[in-house]
This record gives C-alpha cells, sequence and structure tokens, in this order.
C-alpha cells in the first residue's frame, strides 16, 4: 500500500462522515445542535481558550440558533466554514495544554462529553485520536435546515466520500492502516462489496464543482477529486527495494482490476487536463501488467495489503 493514499488519515475527519465520535457517549447532545446552540456553556478549566476562539465559538452558536429558528433555507455550509475555524482554534488549545494522566482524562470526558452540549455539532477526543471536528452526520440528520446547496453536496456525501474517516472511500483497510484498492469485488467479512465506482464519481464531482459554491464544500470536493486522481496515477507501488515488481494490491481478481482500469482510461480520457493525465498513467500501468513488469495481489494478496 502506497502510504501516500493513506497519509494524514486523521485529516480525513473533516471529509468523512460520522468520525469515530459515534462511540462516544454524548450521543443525545451531539444529535441536538438546536438544544445545544441555546444551552449554557462550560469551558471548564482545563483548556485555556482565547477570546478570538470564544467570540467565534459564540458566533457559531448564534448562527446555528438562527438556522434552527428559521426551520429551513438556512447555509449550513456557512455554519461548517466556521465550524473548521473552531477546530483549528481548539486544536492549537489542545496542543497547547498536551495534558497527561487523569488531567488528559478529564480533558477528554469534556471534549466528548461537556463541550457537545453546548457547541452544536461538533466533538473531540484525545484518546487514540486527537481531534475536536464538526460531526458531519449531524449537518446531514438536520439537513432540512439548510439550502438547496447543501442538499446537493450530502446526497452525495455517502456515495463520494464514503464511511471510513481511516481511509479513502477507493481502499478496503485490511489491516489497521492499510488496505487493498477497490477495483474488484471483495470484503474479508460478510458479503462482497462492489467496487470503488470512479467514474460514477468524476461524474459527481463535475457536478458538484458547477453548484457548490460555499468554500467548505468546494475545498473537500476538490481535495479528493485530487486526492482520487493521485491515486489512480500511482497505483504500482514498489515494495522490497530497487529491483523488485511494482505491486497493485487489488481487492478483486487481476481480470476485474483490469477491466475496471480500462473503463476508467475511456470515461477520463475526454475530461479535463488532470483526467487526462491520470487516464494516460492508467494506460502506461496496462502496458506494465500485460508485459510482466507490474504484477496484480488478486483478493489483497500482496504481502502485507
Amino acid at each position: 500500500m502506497n502510504p501516500s493514499l493513506l497519509a494524514g488519515t486523521c485529516l480525513l475527519l473533516s471529509m468523512m462522515v460520522a468520525a469515530p465520535v459515534a462511540a462516544l457517549s454524548s450521543e443525545g447532545a451531539v444529535a441536538e445542535p438546536c438544544k445545544a446552540a441555546v444551552s449554557p456553556v462550560r469551558y471548564g478549566r482545563i483548556l485555556k481558550l482565547p477570546a478570538k476562539l470564544k467570540t467565534e465559538i459564540a458566533a457559531y452558536r448564534r448562527g446555528w440558533a438562527a438556522a434552527c429558528a428559521k426551520g429551513r433555507e438556512a447555509s449550513l455550509g456557512v455554519l461548517l466554514t466556521r465550524a473548521d475555524r473552531i477546530k483549528a482554534g481548539m486544536m492549537q488549545a489542545i496542543a497547547a495544554r498536551r495534558p497527561q494522566g487523569k488531567t488528559a482524562d478529564r480533558l477528554h470526558d469534556e471534549l466528548s462529553k461537556v463541550y457537545p452540549t453546548f457547541v452544536p455539532a461538533m466533538q473531540g477526543s484525545i484518546i487514540e485520536f486527537e481531534f475536536f471536528e464538526p460531526i458531519l452526520a449531524v449537518f446531514k440528520g438536520n439537513i432540512r435546515l439548510g439550502n438547496a446547496e447543501d442538499r446537493a453536496f450530502f446526497e452525495s456525501h455517502a456515495r463520494l466520500f464514503g464511511g471510513d474517516f481511516k481511509a479513502p472511500p477507493w481502499i478496503e483497510r485490511t489491516w489497521d492502516y492499510g488496505g487493498c484498492i477497490r477495483l474488484g469485488r471483495w470484503s474479508p467479512h460478510g458479503p462482497a462489496r462492489p467496487g470503488y465506482d470512479f467514474v460514477a464519481a468524476a461524474r459527481d464531482i463535475a457536478r458538484l464543482k458547477v453548484v457548490l459554491r460555499t468554500r467548505w464544500y468546494r475545498e473537500k470536493v476538490t481535495a479528493l477529486e485530487s486526492r482520487m486522481l493521485r491515486a489512480l496515477a500511482t497505483l504500482p507501488q514498489q515494495r522490497g527495494g530497487k529491483g523488485k515488481t511494482p505491486l497493485i494490491d487489488a481487492c478483486g481478481t487481476k481480470a476485474e482490476s483490469v477491466d475496471a482500469m480500462q473503463s476508467i482510461v475511456r470515461a477520463l480520457r475526454t475530461n479535463h487536463s488532470a483526467y487526462r493525465r491520470a487516464a494516460a498513467a492508467i494506460r502506461r500501468t496496462l502496458k506494465a501488467i500485460e508485459s510482466g513488469r507490474v504484477r496484480v495481489c488478486e483478493k489483497a494478496s500482496c504481502p502485507g495489503g
């Protein structure tokens, strides 16, 4: 598995739905942003939040309260943009504190249980993963408050971004930090999942880039597009040092993978330049597979795949 395909997986928290917070114990608070927007503020004493961040949180709360009062056609994208600024400020405050022992446990409880009661649709942790993030599942669950742009983004979100915050949606994780690329049908647990539909993803992205105007939405879609094209352009991975045959960790069979790559080339070669470059790279990979210079590891049979 190419480390670049999974690098910065913690940063995907802001791109994927739900993150790991569904397992945390304040689900009720997270799921009730309208109530949180008007609940008492309880910052606690562990984190020292600057006045600017508190002002940002207050404005975010007012934005949610206004959206809830209006009941429809508010901009959830504007709220997500502000939530990202809160995320950045909170991460700075957490990094400055770096608590240990029981203090760390108390801070985790505050971020996962207390802050969500007054910072709508956001939640955090410093156990395993360190974050304070907007929870997209909550925004999606309150889509009735949003506008046409919000609906366009969230209608495509699960299909485009998937639901695994540790990996991009075209990766089937076979271990904690890696897996196979979904060019074919396969799953080690339960029914086989179909391959990731890169062609449909390209169509969704093109449509969204026309209708999305809010910066937060556009940045997420553009980042996913760049990541997807980079993954397609770098399918073969070198392992075992110089002279070893590059490998593709494929979730399906070699035949499925080759068929999928051929379909992607046909679909992307007439798109804009970044897609044409990705299609050209896939064509080179197909020729390398045919000549034996690249090997396809069927059903994630690559060592360490």
